[in-house]
């Protein structure tokens, strides 16, 4: 009897035992991708050293072992259709970054550039390279920055000979919570639109032989005289304002200083202009300036992409990061697309054949100053606004090709992203996020088109 009970509780507990693997395999199955995720991210930092020292290449193998191993994705990025772009930098050049090579306490972010190689479908230019953004996140002061992670760095590129897809500057951008898939394909809505938007695509980095990831490339306008050119801005003048500018404004009181133009401007008469239509405006915001100042159907062209795109980044959001363009033709305002740019000072980008020079300041997060939520709330009552949000709205929901290049964007480039193992894990970029980015969208448009 004795062993009948013994030989019961084993046969029981061997069956909790294999109900029990059985469930944590399973479990396991489905959570392969977040414990594999973080494993491989793991390995990323023991071999971020490669990046300064390419001769650990036993440590590079056992991080090909293990990637292999746990997915067997590294070779389906390799040997996917993105571009792939080779940087070679000397000894020198690396000694010179070995300082960031941390993701602690930085000193002053470089901003010289130095000098490199960037082969590309066997064509090789020289180029200029530096590190992108600053150090710090953008909600608080500590040393975290999406641009700046152990295993993985953004990029600033200029090309001294040559150009790549006919533009001299690209940024090479980390693609972690910016959610760069959204902004493609907001590009393609733009190009819709008839709206000014910056070259951009995805591809692979290698850095000396060794793989950097996948990286979000844009063309980067500041100084792009190709970007001006080919979207027809030769007469209109972009401008930003810095983030110390904003400061400088205290709610309740009207007190912002005007913008320093500080660089050497060829028609200063042209400037004062808009200086003095800005400070107008900043300081009589209401129905009757957006009337008179702005261009109200390029606005609402910009402004109806918002409903499309969800909150999926910074510097992404019309509503957070605005731009104003003032048309020289028209004498009015209007907001543009907020593009990668990292120039705080006025500067004169391009002079063109009619000496209107086209420069371009930042305006700051407007969550963060009263003034540029006042605007865009102003923007968003007007009447005539929303009457052609509505109707750019309903052009763009319907239009199925647009529906379909998001899609194919999602199925190519999101099971890639998602792979990256060099992303950081803190930002948890996963194929969960992906998805629920690829709900927003897709509830918005539902949402739209059942209003």
């Amino acid at each position: 009897m004795a062993k009948s009970i013994l030989a019961l509780k084993k046969f029981i507990f061997y069956l909790i035992a294999a109900l029990s693997s059985i469930f944590l395999s399973i479990y396991c199955l489905h959570q392969k991708r977040f414990f594999a995720y973080h494993l491989a991210t793991k390995a990323d930092r023991l071999i971020e050293s490669n990046f300064f020292y390419p001769q650990l290449k036993i440590i590079e193998s056992s991080k090909d072992v293990l990637v292999s191993y746990l997915f067997g994705y590294k070779n389906d990025i390799e040997n996917s259709t993105l571009p792939k772009y080779y940087v070679t930098l000397t000894d020198d050049v690396i000694e010179y970054l070995k300082p960031f090579e941390k993701v602690e306490k930085y000193p002053e972010i470089p901003k010289d550039y130095q000098t490199a190689q960037l082969s590309y479908n066997d064509n090789q230019c020289n180029i200029k390279l530096k590190l992108h953004g600053g150090w710090y996140g953008h909600d608080t002061l500590v040393p975290l920055s999406p641009h700046h992670q152990e295993a993985k760095k953004s990029y600033s590129v200029k090309i001294t000979n040559g150009e790549l897809h006919d533009v001299k500057e690209w940024s090479f951008i980390i693609p972690s919570d910016r959610f760069f898939i959204s902004s493609l394909f907001v590009n393609q809505v733009y190009n819709r639109l008839g709206l000014p938007y910056p070259k951009s695509h995805f591809g692979i980095l290698y850095i000396n032989d060794l793989y950097q990831g996948i990286y979000y490339i844009e063309e980067d306008i500041d100084e792009s005289k190709e970007y001006h050119s080919r979207n027809k801005l030769k007469n209109h003048i972009t401008l930003k304002t810095t983030c110390d500018s904003c400061l400088m404004f205290i709610p309740g009181k009207n007190n912002f200083k005007p913008l320093d133009f500080t660089t050497t401007i060829s028609d200063s008469i042209l400037l004062q202009k808009i200086q003095n239509q800005l400070d107008s405006l900043m300081a009589n915001i209401n129905d009757t300036t957006i009337d008179r100042y702005f261009d109200l159907n390029k606005t609402a062209k910009l402004l109806s992409t918002i409903y499309l795109r969800g909150d999926f980044g910074v510097h992404d959001i019309t509503e957070r990061n605005l731009r104003l363009t003032y048309d020289i033709n028209n004498s009015k305002f209007f907001i543009t697309p907020r593009v990668e740019s990292g120039i705080a000072e006025l500067t004169c980008n391009y002079i063109d054949e009619n000496k209107n020079c086209l420069f371009d300041k930042e305006l700051c997060h407007f969550r963060y100053y009263p003034y540029y939520h006042k605007l865009l709330y102003h923007l968003l009552k007007n009447e005539t606004i929303i009457n052609k949000m509505n109707h750019y709205l309903d052009d763009l929901i319907l239009d199925d090709n647009l529906i379909t290049i998001y899609t194919q964007l999602q199925d190519s480039l999101g099971a890639l992203l998602s792979k990256d193992i060099t992303l950081n894990s803190h930002l948890k970029l996963t194929e969960e996020v992906l998805k629920v980015q690829g709900n927003s969208l897709e509830n918005n448009i539902e949402k739209l088109r059942n209003r």
